[in-house]
């Protein structure tokens, strides 16, 4: 059987809900702030 590593998976988060929008607030605010992390560390260059 062969180690190597398919998936590697880091700061995930899943939240479930009955209403549709706050289904997608929710999303709508996990993209944010993963554009504002990505923003932050290359801002530096």
């Amino acid at each position: 059987m062969n180690n190597d590593t398919l998936i590697n998976v880091q700061q995930v988060s899943k939240r479930f809900c009955k209403k549709l929008k706050r289904s997608m607030r929710y999303g709508f605010m996990d993209s944010l702030r993963a554009i504002a992390t990505d923003y932050e560390q290359y801002r530096h260059f």
